[in-house]
């Protein structure tokens, strides 16, 4: 798996073991122009070569919309999700990536089903793709951070609502996943480095301020 921020490529060797748990093997960090070249000189070392990539999108590179969900057929739903969502963005709808993730509905609602469209330009991807290549890279597929983070979530047994709430390098993450499936996700400024540097005042102020924005979501 390879993370992409802003100017850092974080990469992990994941294995399944017999029971179905992932296990991480290793993990590194690579900076600069030649980040993905370093990091396939790792896998290479690693004999990890011939093992399928996934690839995280820098959090800046795309955006998850709250649509109503197409009444279409599941291979059309990415299709129509895109004229659903050519007015919130800021580009052709034609020059965007789209994917349409269903959230679940309770039993019986007679409620509008919700949705949530994940855009990017096509650029990213084709840039993303290239760079592989070149670096030799083999790809599988190209996903958010989102979601990855909701995979985990769903490791937990039965369909019971789980909030995550990930403190991160850059960014905290908050998602609530139901039924296995991410229903709703929010971004928050606050960072792993200033959680450890603040007072214990100030530290105690931001988990409050945090806790509350869980129970806000959650409601």
């Amino acid at each position: 798996g390879v993370s992409a921020d802003a100017t850092r490529l974080n990469a992990a060797i994941v294995q399944r073991r017999a029971d179905g748990r992932p296990r991480v093997m290793a993990c590194a960090a690579f900076d600069g122009a030649q980040a993905l070249q370093a990091l396939a000189t790792w896998r290479r070392q690693r004999g990890s070569r011939g093992m399928r990539a996934n690839l995280l999108l820098n959090a800046s590179d795309y955006q998850i919309l709250p649509i109503e969900a197409p009444e279409v057929a599941a291979t059309e739903r990415a299709a129509a999700a895109r004229w659903r969502v050519k007015d919130m963005i800021d580009y052709p709808a034609d020059e965007a990536c789209v994917d349409c993730l269903l959230v679940p509905a309770a039993e019986g609602s007679v409620r509008t089903r919700q949705a949530l469209a994940v855009v990017t330009r096509r650029d990213t991807i084709v840039a993303w793709l290239a760079r592989s290549r070149q670096a030799q890279v083999n790809l599988h597929s190209i996903d958010i951070p989102e979601l990855a983070l909701r995979n985990l979530a769903a490791l937990l047994p039965g369909d019971r609502t789980i909030s995550l709430l990930h403190v991160g390098l850059a960014r905290t993450t908050l998602l609530m996943v139901w039924k296995g499936e991410l229903c709703t996700s929010r971004r928050f400024d606050l960072n792993a480095h200033q959680l450890m540097t603040a007072s214990p005042e100030a530290r105690e102020q931001l988990l409050e301020r945090l806790g509350l924005e869980v129970q806000r979501t959650a409601d």
